[in-house]
């Protein structure tokens, strides 16, 4: 029962953080636009769809950590430890950071892959092999 509560609260979460996320991308002007090339949509799509689901993991796994009653299950043990919990929020921080700018700006593929090797390295600094 307590894992079907987290699921409708992450699911209301991400609900919330992916609306804001759409709304602010349409003001910012960082949608995809149709065009010739391999685009089936016919009108502007929304961006930055991986920052409402970081925003989701973040505050829900947050929340579940600071806050759950003692008597539910922990996400922390002796295998995973809170530091290996922030570099994985800190990893997928700046793959998501790297998809909003390639989203605004449209990188290059030589360039798209810092963001991943930056990832990796921060999750073996955190400990985690």
């Amino acid at each position: 029962m307590i894992y079907l509560l987290i699921f409708i609260i992450a699911l209301v979460v991400s609900w919330l953080t992916t609306y804001a996320v759409r709304r602010s991308a349409q003001k910012l002007d960082i949608v995809d636009r149709p065009g010739p090339a391999r685009k089936i949509h016919t009108q502007p799509i929304p961006l930055l769809g991986g920052v409402g689901i970081f925003l989701t993991l973040v505050l829900v796994g947050a929340s579940y950590y600071f806050f759950a009653p003692p008597s539910w299950p922990s996400i922390v043990d002796d295998d995973v430890r809170i530091k290996h919990l922030i570099g994985l929020a800190l990893a997928a921080f700046v793959i998501v950071i790297g998809g909003a700018i390639d989203d605004r700006f449209a990188l290059k593929p030589t360039h798209l892959i810092v963001a991943p090797f930056v990832a990796v390295l921060v999750v073996i600094a955190f400990g985690l092999g």
